[in-house]
């Protein structure tokens, strides 16, 4: 990805830059039994806006 760059003179360039990025975490747990057994899982998930 590039990002369009102007300068305190007024001189437009362009520079690489890194793509816009969503990161997601998610965790549920669930206990049972009195609090003797859990049950549990993660979710993770990373979005990229690239160009195609």
């Amino acid at each position: 990805m590039y990002a369009e760059v102007l300068d305190t003179l007024g001189n437009n360039s362009r520079e690489l830059v890194e793509p816009l990025t969503n990161y997601l975490v998610g965790r549920v747990q669930k206990d049972f039994n009195e609090r003797n057994s859990y049950v549990g899982g993660i979710f993770t998930a990373t979005n990229r806006n690239l160009p195609r």
